[in-house]
């Protein structure tokens, strides 16, 4: 009984072994090639390009006005600051060192105001975009050509405007460098660094200007590109203080 046995368990993997072979040298059943995708109806392309780039305009248009409350917010908060403290250093204690702190600090004063009041070029086109927004073959096309124009003269302009502030920083830090090495007297030493602090600002704008591609650009940059507007993290701002011998220093830092 058990030969026999034996005889049947080696008979049935016998068999199974050849089986499996034959289904190994077997060819692949014909299954055909999969069907081609079709390609996507005009009118489909269309509005799905219109929903991006009215996700791309609405997303770059939030970034650019957060980003222009949170600079101009910073900016206000330190001429205010400036302005008080340059009043009471020119009276009190140094009289140049005052002047640079309250001069600077109404040039800091008023750029913040002006970014807080005026929104820019992108948040402009945008919500004249989205609030035109019809039928997407109709609406595409402009919105499209609308975004170029807007991001090949924002080009333009910060080239021009990022030259001729560097030239002037330049021309002002160099002017007041000379100033507090020939001047004598306190008030004219204030004002020559009061020069200097506002022409390393000029210069600080004119390379941001010139290498940092505006909003209007970047956002044709990423449409043409396929793609869609990552969520952005939000801004966090930041204030320092600290003490120096005879004043100290204030610091404005942030995330946008």
């Amino acid at each position: 009984m058990r030969w026999t046995q034996r005889a049947t368990r080696a008979v049935v993997l016998a068999l199974g072994l050849l089986a499996a072979a034959a289904r190994a040298q077997a060819p692949p059943p014909d299954i055909g090639a999969a069907p081609p995708v079709p390609p996507l109806e005009p009118s489909m392309r269309a509005a799905l390009d219109a929903e991006r780039l009215a996700a791309v305009l609405a997303t770059t248009a939030a970034d650019s006005h957060r980003a222009r409350m949170a600079t101009g917010f910073s900016l206000v908060t330190l001429g205010a600051a400036f302005i008080p403290v340059g009043a009471v250093a020119e009276s009190s204690w140094n009289e140049g060192v005052g002047i640079a702190l309250w001069s600077n600090g109404i040039v800091l004063l008023t750029t913040g105001m002006t970014l807080l009041i005026l929104p820019n070029e992108i948040e402009n086109l945008a919500g004249a975009l989205l609030s035109q927004r019809q039928v997407p073959e109709v609406w595409l096309p402009r919105a499209e050509q609308a975004l170029t124009a807007a991001a090949d003269k924002a080009a333009s302009a910060r080239t021009w405007s990022g030259t001729v502030n560097v030239a002037l920083g330049v021309t002002a830090a160099g002017l007041g460098a000379v100033g507090m090495a020939i001047s004598t007297s306190s008030t004219d030493r204030g004002w020559a660094a009061s020069g200097v602090v506002f022409g390393a600002m000029l210069i600080g704008m004119g390379i941001d200007e010139l290498f940092f591609p505006s909003a209007a650009e970047r956002a044709l940059a990423l449409y043409r590109e396929g793609g869609l507007p990552p969520m952005p993290p939000p801004p966090q701002i930041s204030f320092g203080a600290a003490p120096l011998p005879g004043g100290g220093v204030v610091a404005v830092g942030g995330r946008f």
